[in-house]
């Protein structure tokens, strides 16, 4: 699911993935691989598609490209060893087969869907039902929407005007975390909702993990290459950019968060879809530049299947972002919004940091 080229090409690229490590372990199985074989059967069991369908060949290719290239040096020197004559001509043929297929594998993965009929289920379920509710506003710039599913899946979203509200990122108040509702209190915010990703050392207290920007200056490290940045601009607007392009320089205040699931021009960034249906903390930036902050809880989504719902309709998704990122999920998306609790969603967990919406009018 999410690739736009044929089952077929799935189908091949699976029988010669397979080839590769049949030629290894008929010589020994002192060389390990990057793909497993209980890695494959893990794609195989938990995809609802065949086994030659869809997202699970995309899983196996996209682990599977490393180890097509990186087995081939090794297969040519043990085909050069080799004193039997058919493993010698097996194990040849494969070594050349795994670098062709690698080669197609690589091609093929860097095509994104953009295919309708690939939309996730649960999605469709879930866009269906915000297609049946309708924004409430709350005040002057600022909007909510809410909607349940069949399945259990429960999506609430808020619409925020950055000409009437300005975005802060603030850390934990104690060393062990702090929860939106305390941290709303604390600064006078309208809004306040979880951040980044962090970890906790062993006396419990908490610590950010990627690249949190307070007050212009880094207080932890960058991955270099995965996910980006959720960034605020002097006036407290939000941007979203790439890891890959390094922090922002002009952001004051930024948490680097993964994965992107949508990158600028409403270019859908996801590659593979997961099986673990968590509570989600999404953040988007619409075309006209109000924010969208959407949270899944009940049964939960994956992040492909809650991303799917930030894409354009014409795509079957809804909320049409022009770019989108993933905050930190699970037991740590949380939500406060001052003067309408039934809104607000509880935390299992305080958090390291996280984003405050305040009124411009506040100043």
């Amino acid at each position: 699911m999410g690739y736009s080229f044929e089952t077929g090409d799935h189908c091949v690229a699976f029988f010669f993935s397979i080839i590769s490590r049949v030629a290894l372990s008929l010589h020994g199985n002192e060389m390990e691989t990057t793909l497993k074989f209980s890695a494959l059967k893990q794609y195989v069991m938990a995809d609802s598609l065949p086994v030659c369908g869809g997202r699970t060949m995309i899983n196996l290719m996209q682990a599977g490209i490393k180890t097509q290239i990186s087995v081939v040096p090794a297969m040519v020197s043990k085909t050069k060893a080799s004193g039997n004559g058919f493993l010698r001509w097996f194990t040849g043929a494969s070594a050349f087969l795994c670098l062709g297929m690698a080669f197609l594998q690589a091609s093929a993965i860097t095509t994104a869907a953009q295919d309708t009929n690939s939309r996730p289920a649960r999605s469709v379920e879930a866009v269906e039902a915000l297609r049946q509710s309708s924004w409430e506003e709350l005040e002057t710039g600022l909007a909510s929407l809410k909607a349940n599913t069949a399945l259990g899946t429960q999506v609430l979203a808020l619409k925020i005007s950055p000409e009437h509200f300005r975005f802060s990122i603030e850390q934990q108040a104690t060393p062990k975390g702090e929860r939106a509702s305390s941290v709303a209190e604390r600064t006078g915010g309208i809004i306040a909702f979880n951040g980044g990703f962090f970890g906790q050392k062993g006396q419990g207290d908490l610590y950010p993990v990627g690249m949190l920007i307070d007050d212009g200056k880094a207080v932890s490290s960058a991955w270099s290459n995965i996910g980006g940045f959720l960034a605020l601009r002097e006036d407290g607007r939000p941007e979203i950019t790439l890891s890959r392009a390094g922090a922002p320089e002009w952001a004051l205040e930024a948490v680097q968060s993964k994965p992107v699931l949508i990158e600028t021009g409403g270019l859908w960034a996801m590659r593979t879809n997961g099986t673990e249906l968590e509570r989600r903390s999404l953040i988007c930036i619409l075309p006209d530049n109000n924010v969208v902050f959407m949270i899944i809880s009940g049964g939960g989504l994956t992040l492909f299947e809650a991303g799917w719902l930030m894409r354009s309709p014409k795509w079957g998704g809804y909320f049409d972002c022009d770019r989108a990122i993933a905050l930190d999920g699970g037991g740590s998306t949380q939500l406060k919004v001052r003067d309408h609790s039934q809104l607000d969603v509880s935390g299992v967990t305080g958090v390291q940091n996280l984003l405050v919406v305040h009124r411009r009018s506040q100043q």
